[in-house]
């Protein structure tokens, strides 16, 4: 784990927030955390919380390949009008501010999500999914990961083939395992991310049904077909890999969750999916985020 990270935040207009957060992972962003200007409202809260200032925001390691991803974030913000802010922190001081934001959550059907240093869950043993997330992203409860999390559940997986493309912590295979697929193959590229993938799976006792692959997409054997695929990446990304997730799934019943989209650019994932004999099946929308589930024609 490096001794210090950069605590990165691009702050500009509600509309740019989408693009702010693709620039981050564009330079390496693993996570990013963002305020997009829309109020949280019933039924993803409780209480209706007001919107804050726009911004995105990420962490990167202090390493040597840090100011080159700075001077890009920099190039891009300066040619659209964003602010940039940096500043360094230690990475127990990273580590402490995600188990402070960290709760319990309920997905839905007695599912649900427990930190790792919690002594007991609120859930039953079989749909608990223990995470410490590490230094990685996901713990449910970014709209994106949750609105996959309850595709999962409302579209089924039992006895299914998995492949969880950008799998961070592992909390979308986890929760296929624990619907009953047959098989889960979580791809993820980044070593930090993949070593607190390793420890969730080991956690939660499901070694045994996920397979950790270290990479990306092509690291897979050509010939691996899924029945299921979930993709919580940006807009960019999926447009860009969707003919080869495409490619692999298999069966007139299979499935693809799409998530990470913006609002706006819908119609360009939907136009790219209609282009490989697909059909969005079903759609969802919370905080200006997008969630598609496509099927074969």
């Amino acid at each position: 784990m490096p001794p210090r990270w950069w605590h990165v935040v691009l702050r500009g207009p509600a509309v740019a927030v989408e693009a702010m957060a693709g620039l981050l992972y564009q330079a390496g962003a693993q996570g990013v955390e963002y305020e997009d200007g829309h109020p949280a409202v019933a039924p993803y809260t409780d209480e209706p919380v007001s919107p804050g200032a726009p911004f995105a925001a990420a962490y990167f390691p202090a390493d040597e390949a840090f100011s080159s991803r700075l001077q890009l974030i920099r190039e891009v913000a300066a040619r659209e009008g964003w602010r940039v802010e940096t500043e360094s922190v230690a990475s127990q001081d990273w580590v402490d501010a995600v188990r402070r934001a960290f709760h319990p959550l309920p997905i839905a059907q007695g599912y649900g999500v427990v930190p790792a240093w919690y002594d007991r869950s609120p859930f039953s043993p079989s749909r608990t999914i223990w995470i410490d997330p590490g230094l990685a992203f996901g713990t449910g409860h970014h709209p994106t990961t949750m609105m996959c999390l309850l595709a999962l559940i409302r579209e089924g997986v039992r006895t299914r083939r998995v492949l969880d493309l950008g799998s961070g912590s592992g909390i979308l295979a986890l929760l296929a395992a624990r619907l009953g697929a047959r098989e889960v193959d979580a791809v993820e590229p980044d070593p930090m991310a993949v070593r607190a993938l390793t420890a969730n799976i080991a956690r939660n006792h499901l070694s045994d049904r996920i397979r950790v692959v270290a990479g990306e997409l092509d690291a897979l054997p050509p010939d691996r077909r899924y029945e299921v695929v979930t993709a919580n990446l940006m807009t960019e990304l999926i447009l860009r890999l969707w003919p080869q997730l495409a490619a692999r799934l298999e069966g007139e019943a299979s499935y693809a969750i799409l998530s990470g989209i913006g609002e706006e650019r819908v119609g360009e994932v939907e136009r790219a999916v209609e282009a490989t004999g697909f059909r969005v099946l079903d759609y969802r929308l919370w905080q200006g985020w997008a969630a598609l589930v496509v099927r074969p024609r």
